[in-house]
Formats: C-alpha cells, structure tokens, sequence
C-alpha cells in the first residue's frame, strides 16, 4: 500500500527533509508598536503666528430693482434648441428612458442625455424613478 512505499523510500529523500523549528509561521506577523509623537505643551505661545485681521467686505449690489430684467426659462420655446425641441416632441408621448430616447430620436446618446438635464433644469421635463422621463 502506499504507506509501505513511503517507509520503504523515506530514508531515500531524508536529506530533503526540513526541521519542524525551520518552517515559516502560517500565523500573522505580529505588527510593531508605532512611535508615540512627544506631547505638545499647550501652554506655550511662543513662535505661534497670529493670522492676520481680514477687513469687512463692503456689501456687494445685486441685481434686484425692479428694473431688473428676469427671463423665465420655462414657457419660452425659443430658448430651446432643436434637440430639446426634439426629445420635448418625443416625451409627448408619454414617459421614455434615455435609451428609448436615443433610439426615437436617432440623436447620440450623448446629446439625448444633455438635452434632458437641460430640460430637467429649465423645468420642462422631470426624471422618473427607474431613469425615466416626462414632460412637464
């Protein structure tokens, strides 16, 4: 049997053999202690720089007479360029992901995807859950 032939060869490889104490550890190495940074005094004030004094900012002028022009992004259509016109046209329809989007309007998906943030931005349309869209 094959214990046989091991007894029987064993005196054959014994200079092969390697001492219990020579093995290398399977087990973790044991990590080293990190140094301990000296404590700092903190009653010493001395060589600490004082940040200079920042001056009050004089009060900045915005734009909110009544005079102020204010252009409303959402019910112009004029500011929408012919892609989002195209995407608006194709949610008319009723909600699209953007890879339906891609396919029904035969824009790179690049643009799509532009044009609907844009849209989400000037309100025209919303993102549904699941990473579809609607028309508002």
């Amino acid at each position: 049997a094959a214990a046989d032939i091991l007894i029987t060869n064993q005196a054959a490889f014994e200079h092969l053999r390697v001492p219990v104490s020579a093995k290398p550890s399977l087990a973790p190495p044991t990590p080293t202690a990190l140094p301990v940074p000296a404590p700092v005094s903190s009653h010493s004030t001395e060589n600490v720089p004082v940040p200079p004094e920042i001056p009050p900012q004089p009060e900045k002028k915005v734009d909110t007479g009544e005079n102020s022009a204010y252009i409303d992004l959402r019910n112009d259509d004029d500011t929408l360029t012919e892609d989002e016109q195209l995407l608006l046209r194709c949610l008319s329809n009723g909600p699209c992901s953007g890879e339906e989007l891609t396919a029904n309007s035969a824009l790179p998906s690049a643009r799509v995807m532009t044009g609907l943030m844009l849209l989400v931005i000037k309100g025209r349309a919303q993102e549904l859950e699941g990473g579809r869209f609607q028309a508002v």
